[in-house]
């Protein structure tokens, strides 16, 4: 019964400290906005990324969305930063728990 819980622990440890994945690099600005140049000189683009403890949406050309709405509904400040609403969060889960249980 010991290990079992112990396993268990690790594994939610280890499940927790996924999320905090980060990209090592720079922010670098142009006349079009910022984006995230990483040390190997490629960038994020085309989706949500947790950068220097936040998670930011870039678009498809690399730059991050600014104090707007996001197309996916989710709203970021003036820097980028995802705004975490714990509503938002809650809906969006279980938008994706009947999809995955009502989908024939």
């Amino acid at each position: 019964m010991k290990k079992a819980i112990r396993a268990l622990l690790c594994t939610i440890g280890l499940s927790l400290s996924l999320p905090l994945l980060s990209y090592a690099g720079e922010w670098k600005q142009d006349d079009k906005g910022w984006w995230y140049e990483n040390t190997d000189g490629s960038y994020l683009k085309g989706g949500w990324y947790w950068v220097d403890g936040n998670n930011y949406l870039f678009d498809n050309n690399g730059y991050i969305y600014l104090n707007t709405t996001t197309p996916d509904g989710y709203k970021v400040n003036e820097s980028g930063a995802w705004v975490a609403n714990v509503n938002d969060i809650y809906v969006n889960f279980l938008e994706k728990k009947s999809k995955k249980c009502c989908v024939k």
